[in-house]
């Protein structure tokens, strides 16, 4: 083979794998966004913004979409501020699917007392029409 036809086919390869590459951080900066998101609708008490994030198919052990969505809101309404703020994720993308490991940090207020708890889960979600969506895990 001559050296003309390496170096095409090397730099054929080179700009597959930094496609490839940029697609997949492309992908962890949009699924980055929704988990922000969530913390975010957390902390401002907005179940709209928050029953937006999960897909229609959301199943945590049994609980659908509308089990969580209702559950949130009764976090919210126990509490008189709440502080939510996700920390050392760990991203794993498969094709439509993605599955985040993170700890999360939750400061609550209530009776005049903080609360805190730090936890770690995993959120699982999926590429949908809509964007990226979870769909089980928190």
């Amino acid at each position: 083979m001559t050296m003309i036809k390496l170096r095409s086919r090397f730099n054929y390869l080179l700009c597959t794998l930094i496609l490839l590459s940029s697609c997949g951080f492309a992908e962890k900066e949009s699924i980055e966004q929704v988990l922000n998101a969530r913390d975010h609708a957390v902390s401002e008490r907005d179940i709209a913004a928050f029953s937006a994030l999960l897909a229609d198919d959301f199943n945590e052990n049994g609980a659908s979409k509308t089990d969580k969505v209702r559950a949130q809101q009764q976090l919210f309404e126990q509490f008189e501020q709440i502080q939510m703020q996700s920390h050392d994720r760990t991203l794993t993308l498969d094709g439509p699917h993605a599955a985040c490991e993170q700890s999360y940090s939750l400061r609550v207020l209530q009776d005049q007392t903080w609360r805190s708890l730090v936890q770690r889960e995993r959120v699982l979600l999926k590429k949908t029409a809509a964007g990226w969506q979870i769909t089980g895990g928190i």
